[in-house]
């Protein structure tokens, strides 16, 4: 050990650590910034045993699938006033009569996961449009982070639903592709479509995580790519964990479904989780059932797909014989 770390000894270093660790953004690190920023990277030995120190003082954790990689143990709380607390519910609206059955509050996450052509932007844009002020909504303003539309595409899209530029007045239209945590109003209602990940899909429940934390009194309803078939977006059920309302959507044949798969806040005796509805999108904007709310199993599914399949082909063969 150098003679410089071996006057400073263990303890000092140690002292110089928690002040460095407190004046640091509450974020993970690594021993190498660590080391950089006390001085300490030339003694590798002593560096090593100040953060084995501070973690049996409960100071930092490991973290991460990496060695050397930690992050700061947070111990503050905020206590929960639950013996005043009102039970009160977001004003929000939600396409298929979702708000009547299932409640949202504040600082909730909505996950939406949608098939490509299932009907995700059309449901977004829909949610959108009815929660505004002047269209009858609750709300002045709503904040749409968008990773997949340019400018133009997404006038023709507002405006396909709405020709009427005065009743999107409200809407505050944002490009991004990734940090949403960063830049969300935690306070506000925030849209984002979507969520981009093309690998490592645990991370998914991360970044909603990160999302939820940030929320204030306001909500966040987040758009996410999924595979055919499935119930759960990229990165599964990790993705789930901290939203209280999640739906799917479906679509097979020019069929549209959208199932319930996870319901907090139900709003009758009956939690609609595990309910499904099936829907058309009119013209490419204005979504309407054509079913009730009701439980299906796979193979109710799957035989409701094949019939609807099975017409489809039969319209299709009357259509080109001109019957």
């Amino acid at each position: 050990m150098h003679s410089d770390a071996k006057q400073q000894g263990l303890a000092a270093w140690t002292m110089k650590a928690k002040k460095w660790l407190n004046a640091q953004p509450q974020g993970e690190f690594t021993a190498w910034v660590f080391g950089s920023e006390l001085g300490l990277n030339a003694f590798p030995e002593v560096r090593d045993t100040v953060l084995s120190d501070m973690v049996t003082m409960n100071l930092i954790e490991p973290f991460g699938d990496v060695r050397g990689r930690y992050r700061p143990v947070k111990r503050d709380c905020r206590p929960m006033d639950w013996h005043n607390a009102i039970t009160d519910y977001y004003p929000i609206w939600l396409p298929l009569e979702i708000h009547r059955i299932c409640g949202v509050q504040k600082k909730n996450v909505v996950v939406v996961a949608g098939e490509t052509n299932a009907g995700k932007t059309a449901l977004v844009v829909e949610t959108i449009h009815k929660n505004l002020k002047q269209n009858g909504g609750s709300h002045e303003r709503i904040n749409l982070f968008n990773s997949e539309m340019g400018d133009g595409e997404l006038r023709a899209r507002l405006l396909n639903m709405d020709n009427n530029p005065s009743n999107w007045a409200g809407l505050e239209a944002f490009e991004r592709t990734r940090d949403f945590h960063q830049v969300i109003d935690p306070d506000g209602f925030n849209v984002i479509d979507y969520l981009e990940i093309s690998d490592k899909f645990y991370l998914v429940g991360k970044m909603i995580q990160q999302i939820h934390e940030k929320l204030n009194n306001g909500i966040a309803i987040v758009c996410i790519q999924k595979s055919k078939g499935l119930d759960f977006a990229r990165g599964g059920e990790f993705g789930l964990e901290k939203s209280r309302l999640a739906i799917s959507l479906f679509y097979n044949h020019g069929m549209h479904s959208c199932k319930i798969v996870k319901c907090k806040l139900p709003l009758g005796q009956i939690n609609p989780q595990g309910m499904e509805r099936d829907f058309i999108v009119e013209h490419g904007r204005n979504i309407r059932w054509s079913s009730d709310w009701r439980y299906l199993t796979e193979k109710e599914r799957a035989d409701l797909w094949k019939q609807h399949e099975q017409s489809a082909a039969a319209n299709k063969t009357r259509a080109a014989l001109g019957l």
